[in-house]
């Protein structure tokens, strides 16, 4: 199997560009399932975030729908 990644949520300020994104990340060749939370800039630039800046960050922000 290999590593995968599923967005499972996205959120997008639309005054900014940002977009903060929750992610289910699986890696069976290094035991890693897990869900993470990252934010990318409008710059196209992304950093991973912790559960509680997601929580703060989308509170304002309306969900995208793909």
């Amino acid at each position: 199997m290999q590593k995968t990644l599923k967005v499972l949520k996205v959120f997008e300020d639309s005054t900014s560009g940002a977009q903060v994104f929750q992610i289910h990340e699986q890696d069976p060749m290094y035991k890693i399932d897990r869900i993470v939370y990252r934010e990318k800039s409008p710059y196209g630039w992304f950093k991973e975030i912790s559960s509680e800046d997601y929580s703060q960050k989308v509170k304002n922000l309306r969900p995208v729908i793909y």
